[in-house]
This record gives C-alpha cells, structure tokens and sequence, in this order.
C-alpha cells in the first residue's frame, strides 16, 4: 500500500512537476532571444541628434509634439521643432532657429495639407507669408504676402502642378506683370505648352512655346507698341545641354534688324557647345562671324572673331586653373598688338 501511494505521488505530482519546470525553462531560454525594439532616434536637418517630449490630454491624444536639440547635454532646452495637434491630426509645425528663435511655421487644414506658412525675422515680425488654397479640377493657388501683409504675387497651379496663372502685384495693389500657360494635355501626354507674358497694361510682352518632342523652345519678345522685337529658338531647351540655335531681332518699326545663328560641329565638347556664331544683317549678308576651340572636358581656350571677309579682328587666348575656371585671357589685335584683359582671375578696365 505504502508501495503504491509513493508511485502515484511520483507518477501524477513528481513527474508533472519536473515536465512543466523544464517547459518553463525552455520558455524562459527562448524569452532571452526576443529583441527589444529601440525607440526612434530623431535628427535635425544639420545632423543633431533630438529628444523628443509629448504632450497629451486627459484622454491620451497627442496634443504636442516638442524637438528638442540634444548637443552635449542629457537636457536640452533648445527647441528644433514643434508640433501641434488637434483631434489627433497635426495642425501646425514650428520650426527654430539654434538661438531658439522661430524661423518659420506652417499651419495645415482639416485634410492635413498645408494651409499656410510664414517666415519671421530675428525681431519676431513677419517676413512674407503664403497662403495655400485649393480649387476646382485639382487646381491649386498660392497667395504671397510681403511685409505689412502686402500681396506680393498669386500663383496658379493645375493637379499637375504645372504653372496655369502667375500675377505679380505692385506695393498699391496693381498688377504689375502676369503669366499665363496653358497645355494640351496631362503631363505624361503633354506635347507643347504655351505661357504668355503680360506686362501691367496686359499688353503681350513674350511669348514662349516648348515641344516636349523635338525639346526645343521658341521665345518671341515683344516691345510695348505690341510689335516684336526678338525672336528666338533653343535647341535642347531645359536640359543640361540646352543652347541659343538662331536670334532675329527687330527694329521698333517691325523692320527686320539682325540676325545671329550658332552653328555646330561633330567634334566639339558635348556638341551643346557653340563652336561658331554667324551675324547677318537685314538682307542675309554676313556681318561677322565668331568662333571658338575648347579643350577635352570643355574649358575655353581661345575665341576669334572675323569680319566679313574672314579678317580677325581679335583673338582671345585663355589661361585656365585645374579647375578649369580662366585666370587670364590676353587679347590678340589684327595690327599685331596685344592686350591682357584679364590677370589672376580679375578683368582689367
């Protein structure tokens, strides 16, 4: 009897015991493995570490949210940014400066999009202010305010983002100049834009047309009368390698005055670069003509200019740095004579 109580206090209170105990062995073995995440470390735009504070209400919910810059101390009182929040959705951002002066602010809607910023002087007084609005059609316009809350300018954009109206206003509150752009279609269909220049009587004063094709550009210039007074045509226009193709120019009369063509050659450095430039007057005749020769990553060595009849009239010779930047630039005249129109990077009067 005394057999069999003992092998069933082992069997259902010993063996149990120890099974479960190296379960929860296991278990805690397994606990030590579990990687704790570390709280987000914040930066400022200038690489100094921040530490943040939060502010709730009796509720829980996020009212504020404080940056503040952590340099050599553990407390920093210097605040970076700050953040406000209204229902739990941020309505303010304050930006400070290292003295702990705001910088600049931007409120933000119901829709969290930015409703408007202002930038402030060192003093505390308003520097300018910008009003966002948006329209109909994912339309957007920017109101710009200067000093004393004076309208500056109103900006119109379409849901593209592309430029549709710019007004730029005069300290009495009349329009000054505005353009106008249209497009004939979305941007990733778009083939050709068009902006118009007005000046403060909307008289047209330029005109500027871009193939999103062939990437060139056409400006057309145009005097107060409303006659033209240029015309010109870029070739690779808003890239790196954009360049001047042809200049008509105009007398106020509507006569035609001059014209100036670049021309280029296969072996020029990064053949955006003008090797010669030809001046015509009003009956096609060459006026002049203008070339250059630059080195194999594109620093100008020399350029020449010519009569008509091929006769220099200059040539300028270039002395260039390692960087590439000219350092002195000594002209050669037709009668034989030279001139340094520039020394140790400076041009001499």
């Amino acid at each position: 009897m005394k057999f069999k109580t003992l092998l069933f206090f082992t069997v259902f209170c010993v063996l149990p015991a120890l099974f479960f105990g190296q379960k929860k062995t296991e278990a805690q073995k397994k606990s030590v493995n579990i990687k704790v995440k570390a709280p987000e470390q914040y930066y400022s735009e200038s690489g100094i570490p921040l530490r943040v504070e939060e502010k709730r209400d009796t509720k829980g919910q996020l009212i504020e949210k404080i940056f503040y810059r952590h340099r050599s101390t553990p407390k920093s009182d210097t605040i970076n940014e700050k953040q406000l929040y209204t229902n739990g959705k941020i309505s303010e951002t304050q930006y400070y400066t290292g003295a702990g002066k705001l910088s600049f602010a931007t409120k933000y809607n119901a829709e969290g999009k930015e409703a408007e910023t202002t930038f402030y002087e060192e003093n505390g007084e308003i520097h300018d202010k910008s009003v966002y609005t948006n329209g109909g059609n994912g339309t957007s316009k920017t109101a710009r305010y200067g000093k004393g809350g004076i309208l500056e300018s109103l900006n119109t954009t379409d849901q593209d983002g592309r430029q549709l109206e710019n007004i730029s206003y005069s300290k009495d509150g009349t329009i000054r100049s505005k353009e106008v752009c249209q497009y004939d279609g979305r941007m990733e269909s778009c083939k050709q834009s068009e902006c118009f220049t007005y000046n403060s009587k909307n008289t047209l004063i330029r005109k500027e047309i871009y193939s999103y094709i062939t990437k060139r550009k056409e400006i057309t210039s145009y005097f107060s009368s409303g006659k033209i007074e240029s015309f010109k045509i870029y070739e690779n226009a808003y890239t790196g390698n954009g360049t001047v193709l042809e200049v008509t120019n105009y007398t106020e009369d509507g006569s035609y005055s001059k014209q100036t063509m670049q021309q280029f050659k296969e072996k020029d450095y990064v053949s955006s670069k003008a090797s010669e430039i030809n001046s015509f007057d009003a009956t096609g005749k060459l006026l002049s003509k203008w070339v250059a020769k630059y080195d194999a990553t594109g620093n100008t060595l020399e350029n020449s200019v010519y009569d008509a009849g091929g006769k220099l009239y200059y040539k300028d010779t270039f002395k260039n740095d390692e960087k590439g930047v000219a350092v002195e630039i000594i002209r050669n005249k037709a009668d034989g004579t030279t001139e340094i129109m520039m020394k140790d990077g400076k041009y001499i009067k």
